[in-house]
């Protein structure tokens, strides 16, 4: 007689204890070791409150100015019915978890008819009202291959609230006009645009220089922690022009927010959030390409941006006509390193450049220089004066 034999898992049982790394206090010179998790909580919260923090914290007057006006005519946001919240619901994701409050996925997908009604309430006295929920709870995971004693080897993850999440996927449609806004060298964050579509845009000019037996200058451009460094009077200034409607309630969404780390159960304080837009897959990445949408462009150059990943790529007959200071034909090329080094005052913008160069009848080459620690500002002043 056979029997079959099977092997059983255990799935209730207790998972390995996660690992308590001591951290090292990172001062001018190195600080003390951390060893508790409430230290540990603190040492994170005050590294990301200077994260969440303007490089350049002065105030634009103009900008300060334009905001405070009433607006002539303010639109009513339509407000949000039981059905399109049931439907939303429907395709949250039950793995995702809970932000600060607790409420999971799983949760709303179980409440019944009367409780949707109740949630239809609330929304809509968010939108009437025009206050949001403005605490994220944040946890930090390893980097792969960094020294973990090091606090800057940590990633920061938010857990934000899911009925936050929620209510975010519900605006989304409302805000169309913000959406005209972004250019159409943006393919980050697009619906049918994607990274290989603007590889194909860039190598296809690369390409059609090489043909026309041309040379070929890019500079390739980066914003250090572009999320989280986004200025926001002045997005707040574009939303205003491009969506007035909803001004006051973004003004609310973005404005006084805190936020708290947890470490394996131990909370630090709240700490004001002063710059950036809440990472994730809805509002955030929208609210930047909003941003960033007014990226100075000339006639003479190609642009293609990807999210913060920037390439502008110039080409010409005659290599220096690409590399030196511009003559009066290509006044354009100096108007856009000034304005560029506007924009660099709020965010820092990391540039490295390549110089292509096919020469005709012969194999290609490519000669190249990449420097990951220059800025905008500089390659401009470099390279026009």
């Amino acid at each position: 007689m056979l029997h079959q034999v099977g092997v059983s898992f255990d799935k209730t049982a207790s998972k390995p204890p996660q690992e308590n790394p001591p951290i090292r206090k990172q001062t001018p010179t190195p600080g003390p070791w951390l060893r508790s998790k409430q230290e540990k909580a603190d040492l994170f919260a005050e590294r990301l409150a200077e994260v969440f923090t303007p490089n350049d914290a002065t105030t634009d007057q103009e900008i300060s100015d334009f905001l405070a006006n009433n607006l002539e005519t303010e639109e009513s946001t339509r407000l949000l019915t039981s059905k399109q919240i049931k439907k939303e619901i429907s395709y949250l994701t039950v793995r995702k978890s809970p932000g600060i409050d607790q409420v999971s996925p799983k949760m709303l997908k179980e409440l019944p008819q009367k409780d949707i009604v109740m949630l239809t309430y609330l929304f809509n006295a968010i939108l009437r009202l025009l206050y949001w929920h403005k605490i994220a709870e944040i946890i930090l995971i390893p980097k792969p291959s960094k020294n973990p004693s090091h606090v800057s080897s940590y990633r920061p993850i938010s857990l934000l609230s899911t009925i936050s999440k929620l209510l975010k996927k519900l605006i989304l449609p409302k805000i169309d006009p913000l959406l005209d806004a972004i250019p159409q060298h943006q393919f980050g964050f697009r619906h049918s645009h994607s990274t290989i579509q603007q590889c194909h845009r860039v190598v296809h000019e690369i390409n059609k220089t090489f043909e026309d037996k041309k040379y070929c200058f890019s500079v390739f451009l980066d914003i250090s922690q572009a999320f989280d460094k986004v200025w926001h009077d002045g997005l707040l200034y574009k939303i205003k022009l491009y969506l007035p409607s909803h001004f006051k309630l973004f003004k609310s969404y973005l404005c006084q927010r805190q936020f708290r780390i947890r470490v394996n159960g131990e909370i630090s304080n709240t700490f004001p959030i002063r710059s950036g837009v809440p990472q994730g897959r809805i509002l955030g990445p929208v609210l930047y390409l909003v941003y960033t949408s007014d990226l100075p462009t000339t006639e003479n150059t190609l642009t293609g941006t990807f999210a913060d990943e920037t390439v502008m790529l110039a080409s010409h007959e005659d290599p220096q006509d690409c590399i030196n200071p511009p003559t009066a034909p290509h006044k354009p090329v100096r108007s856009l390193g000034n304005k560029m080094e506007n924009q660099d005052k709020r965010n820092q913008i990391n540039a490295g450049y390549v110089y292509i160069k096919k020469e005709p009848m012969s194999t290609n080459f490519l000669q190249q220089h990449i420097n990951t620690r220059i800025t905008i500002r500089q390659i401009f002043r470099n390279a026009y004066g």
